[in-house]
């Protein structure tokens, strides 16, 4: 399954190709659905730890995470509490530390903003949990929140709502990932991508999507 910044990617090419045969069911799922993403959430009394689990081995406990951080691997980002959370305007969507964690660096900010932009009519969210005594684990969505469009950034997802939103803790096996991952493999994406012969931007998320 694609990260939060690979699928950031994904949306961006598709707003900029709007009338491609690919991009318009991409954005049709987008706006009227969600997109799990492979990067999940740790949320703890003082931080959230933020990871990319994209071939699922990655260790879900606070220790094993943090040894990873400390090693230097940049699959695995620690954000202190004190982020803005829900509305925002795009500006503070884009200086928002827990945003920037979730898709790996600022150099991806550029393209959050594309998109933002390109999909809000009202502010962007952001939905997060609030400090927990026990560490709790969570996934993350995109979507376009189409009940009010805009832009929302979920790291608080499960199954269970009616419109598709929740509290409970999903395994990425169960169906609605697997159908995510089914219709947006790596592969299809490339196929995608060379049916568009986008260059420089093919390319770039070429390679951004074999890491």
């Amino acid at each position: 399954m694609t990260t939060t910044a690979q699928t950031f990617s994904l949306v961006n090419l598709a707003l900029q190709n709007p009338d491609e045969e690919h991009c318009k069911d991409i954005l049709g799922k987008f706006r009227d659905n969600y997109f799990w993403t492979s990067t999940e959430n740790l949320w703890g009394k003082e931080d959230v730890i933020v990871y990319d689990n994209v071939d699922g081995k990655m260790p879900s406990d606070r220790e094993s995470l943090i040894k990873r951080y400390k090693d230097g691997d940049k699959a695995v980002r620690i954000v202190p509490y004190g982020f803005q959370k829900e509305t925002q305007s795009v500006e503070e969507l884009l200086k928002n530390p827990y945003v920037i964690a979730q898709v790996g660096n600022k150099d991806m900010i550029d393209v959050v903003k594309k998109v933002a932009e390109g999909i809000s009519k009202n502010k962007p969210y952001v939905w997060a949990l609030n400090p927990t005594q026990e560490d709790v684990k969570r996934y993350t969505a995109l979507d376009s929140y189409w009940v009010v469009v805009r832009l929302l950034l979920d790291g608080n997802y499960g199954v269970g709502d009616d419109v598709g939103y929740a509290s409970r803790v999903r395994n990425a096996s169960t169906e609605g990932a697997k159908n995510f991952s089914e219709a947006y493999t790596p592969d299809q994406i490339i196929k995608t991508l060379k049916i568009l012969h986008l260059s420089g931007l093919e390319e770039q998320i070429l390679n951004e999507l074999k890491k």
